[in-house]
């Protein structure tokens, strides 16, 4: 019997008092980094800095949390964070007004493992505590 481990990776950013911007697409990228199938990317963002996500992310076949600790993420035009496995996000403030594409979504290139099997509701997911998105644009793409 084969057994799996999840590897957790934790990034977390500790910055002083002064509130600047962050690109959230670089730091998900980085965590990412590395990873394979059924691992775990973990983001900690601090609540004294801004973020944007500024370009598309796909986390692919990797698990991804992010926990914003009540930061406050402002997404641009055509950025997004996409995946395949499970997506969490924890206490994460988005602001989308200038968002045009859905800010989480399905990955649009599945894994050619993943086609044509039966959609699964546990053990890949979106879910996550207290996520906020003001000035929503869509609705989070592929979900019925």
């Amino acid at each position: 019997m084969k057994k799996l481990f999840t590897i957790i990776a934790t990034l977390t950013l500790c910055v002083g008092m002064n509130a600047q911007t962050t690109d959230l697409s670089e730091i998900i990228n980085s965590a990412l980094s590395g990873k394979s199938r059924g691992e775990t990317a973990t983001v900690t963002l601090s609540s004294s800095n801004r973020y944007t996500l500024a370009t598309a992310v796909d986390a692919g076949l990797v698990n991804i949390v992010i926990n914003g600790n009540g930061a406050i993420v402002n997404v641009s035009a055509e950025a997004q964070i996409t995946g395949m496995q499970g997506i969490e996000i924890n206490n994460v403030n988005f602001d989308c007004a200038e968002a045009t594409v859905a800010p989480i979504a399905l990955s649009k290139n599945p894994d050619e493992s993943l086609k044509g099997a039966t959609i699964q509701t546990e053990g890949t997911s979106l879910r996550g505590k207290s996520a906020t998105f003001t000035t929503l644009c869509g609705l989070i793409e592929g979900l019925p």
